[in-house]
């Protein structure tokens, strides 16, 4: 288990690497996190990943949980995408107590430099318009609105991408 440790201290957050083991707990997480949104869960394809973790971000990939003091308190994935040189940003979610104090920043740019490292080119996402917060933060960090806004699952309503061949620093 890869366990990353924030340049606080105080903070007492630890990054890990999740295994299939972790499913049920991330499950429940990922759930309470889309009805405080008043999101729809959707298992199946849209929502398959934090149910076969191990399999889904074995290449070129990774889900990484947040815990403070043994408690998952945050998720976020990178795995490969349709094709080879692009990414898939998947379940950022945080604790609502810890939204808006830095945390979603540092782990978008674990994922984004662990996407350069592994040699993508560009990393997608979907959101939701209404997660407002979450929209000026990846905006902020250079991704923007693709122009293809298809097949989207039912709690998403906006693609966004991040070129990582430009010259500019992510």
């Amino acid at each position: 288990m890869t366990t990353m440790e924030p340049s606080s201290p105080s903070l007492a957050l630890r990054f890990q690497t999740a295994h299939s083991s972790d499913e049920p707990e991330i499950l429940a997480f990922f759930k309470e996190r889309l009805a405080e949104l008043d999101l729809p869960y959707v298992p199946g394809k849209s929502d398959q990943d934090i149910t076969d973790i191990d399999r889904l971000y074995a290449t070129r990939g990774l889900f990484l949980v947040i815990r403070f003091q043994g408690q998952l308190v945050g998720t976020g994935g990178l795995r490969q995408g349709d094709c080879p040189e692009e990414a898939d940003l998947t379940k950022l979610y945080l604790d609502p107590a810890l939204r808006n104090d830095g945390l979603g920043a540092l782990m978008l740019d674990v994922l984004v430099a662990q996407a350069k490292e592994y040699g993508y080119q560009r990393i997608s996402l979907l959101t939701n318009t209404r997660l407002q917060a979450a929209v000026h933060l990846f905006k902020k960090k250079g991704f923007i609105p693709d122009l293809n806004q298809a097949d989207m699952p039912a709690s998403c309503d906006l693609r966004m991408v991040l070129d990582l061949t430009s010259s500019e620093e992510h």
